[in-house]
């Protein structure tokens, strides 16, 4: 009876051990509707980065960061008050059909994130038994255990007042994202960060919000159409930050039926020789020339007279077959060159209309040369060159490509759209150029490949300095002195 008593009483333990233990679920407070949410496991991330976090002695940073940081606040600098436990995930989420903004987090001490809270400079009040802190156009509704941390929306449409939101957050929408099976797909996965969008939503708010942009307004829309959803998960794996996307395509849209035959898998390597291999972005893409005039028909039909387009332009639009790739390189002066590869069935019959379009629309001269046809745009010179089956567009001399070969070549292999960028070892022209314009620049890659419309995959790339973990050095990267 006695061993029995014991054994139960252990049981016990280990069941109220394993339920302390346990992150409390935040998504449950994240409306159905969302048209973004993301959740950060903020404890497994802070290990990642060497730092540690406990009730009682708060955030303690590894010594890299703290040199990293000197004086400065991490917390302040990520906006976040004390009190918070940080052993927990945080949820992050915009509300539907607004770009009202709200996060969630669990509380580890009261009085603390109280006095945090006052120190702020947010004025403490009480509504239908919730408690608030209301400061400028953030509310924040809380109770012991949790913290909602509410932006009112800045434009779009309103929800009442701000106050009433935070508190029906707080005491849990009555559907939340949990019954979303296009979110958890998403959501559910294991990640540091995991992120969320209904693209569909998201495009046409910010279509609404941005009408007088025409273009970007147009491009929104057709986003919108396409995709209905799409996510990614972002996890801290030894020196890279490794990013896997996804998406969920309307194969019933119109813009998506407009274009599912114009982009195509293509083996890129001919058309990379003729990108820099120093180049600091590259995109390739594969296009079906004829799949592409005819999508563009019925808008040159509509708006050729608008932008000066023609049947001629579908004819030679037409006549691109296979890769396209585009690269630019910064040179030591720190200017931009491009450098562009047309795959052509009629190279020599392409370069022949480009010439004559940019000399129509932008005056200028043309000089042929053992470069190519040269022609000069007053600020800006242009180089066309057809060389085999492939028309070549660059603002630069061809010094060499070998793109073909290493890391940008094998992202390219058999997708129909990649984009490769790469700042750089530090002290090349790239990190100096960003260097200067935004402080100390993340040092590393990024490789996005796109198999079909649906699926899409990208790896970050950090440098591992004095090899510590990738997490660490992308904080101090972000947060070193400038």
């Amino acid at each position: 009876m006695t061993k029995k008593i014991l054994s139960l009483v252990a049981l016990t333990m280990l069941l109220v051990l394993a339920s302390c233990s346990k992150k409390q679920n935040l998504l449950q407070y994240v409306p159905e509707d969302a048209q973004m949410a993301a959740k950060v496991e903020v404890g497994d991330m802070l290990k990642s980065a060497d730092c540690k976090w406990d009730a009682k002695d708060g955030l303690q940073l590894s010594d890299e960061l703290k040199q990293a940081l000197g004086d400065r606040d991490l917390l302040k600098e990520m906006d976040l008050p004390e009190g918070l436990d940080l052993s927990e995930d945080i949820v992050l989420f915009a509300q539907s059909q607004t770009d009202a903004f709200a996060y969630v987090a669990v509380i580890a001490d009261t009085p603390k994130f109280e006095a945090a809270m006052k120190e702020r400079g947010a004025e403490a009040g009480e509504k239908n038994g919730t408690k608030l802190f209301t400061s400028g156009r953030q509310i924040v509704a809380y109770d012991d255990n949790v913290a909602v941390f509410y932006t009112q929306s800045r434009g779009g449409v309103e929800y009442g007042e701000p106050d009433d939101n935070a508190i029906a957050i707080l005491k849990k929408p009555a559907k939340n994202i949990e019954g979303n099976k296009d979110a958890m797909k998403y959501l559910g996965k294991g990640g540091h960060i995991t992120v969320y969008a209904n693209v569909a939503t998201a495009m046409k708010t910010l279509g609404g919000m941005s009408g007088d942009l025409g273009g970007a307004g147009m491009a929104m829309g057709f986003l919108g159409d396409i995709y209905k959803s799409c996510g990614a998960s972002i996890n801290f794996d030894g020196k890279k930050v490794v990013t896997e996307g996804a998406a969920d395509i309307n194969t019933e849209s119109s813009s998506y039926k407009m274009i599912k035959d114009v982009l195509k898998p293509v083996s890129s390597a001919d058309a990379l020789k003729y990108i820099p291999a120093d180049a600091s972005g590259v995109i390739t893409l594969g296009i079906d020339g004829k799949k592409l005039a005819e999508a563009l028909t019925p808008l040159v039909n509509q708006y050729g007279p608008m932008i000066g387009a023609d049947k001629s332009m579908l004819d030679e639009l037409s006549g691109i077959d296979g890769t396209v790739a585009i690269g630019v390189r910064y040179s030591e002066s720190q200017q931009v060159n491009f450098y562009a590869a047309i795959g052509s069935k009629d190279a020599g019959k392409l370069l022949a209309f480009l010439k004559k379009s940019y000399l129509g629309m932008a005056g200028g001269t043309i000089q042929e040369s053992e470069q190519g046809s040269v022609i000069d745009l007053g600020s800006t010179k242009v180089i066309l060159k057809a060389e085999g089956n492939y028309l070549l567009v660059c603002n630069a001399p061809l010094t060499g490509g070998n793109a073909e070969k290493g890391a940008i070549a094998d992202n390219a292999k058999g997708a129909m759209l990649s984009m490769y960028y790469n700042t750089g070892a530090e002290g090349s022209a790239a990190a100096k150029m960003i260097e200067g314009s935004l402080g100390k620049p993340l040092i590393g890659t990024q490789a996005v490949r796109i198999e079909s419309l649906d699926k899409a995959g990208s790896v970050l790339a950090i440098e591992k300095p004095e090899g510590k973990n990738s997490l660490a050095s992308l904080l101090k990267l972000a947060f070193a002195k400038k």
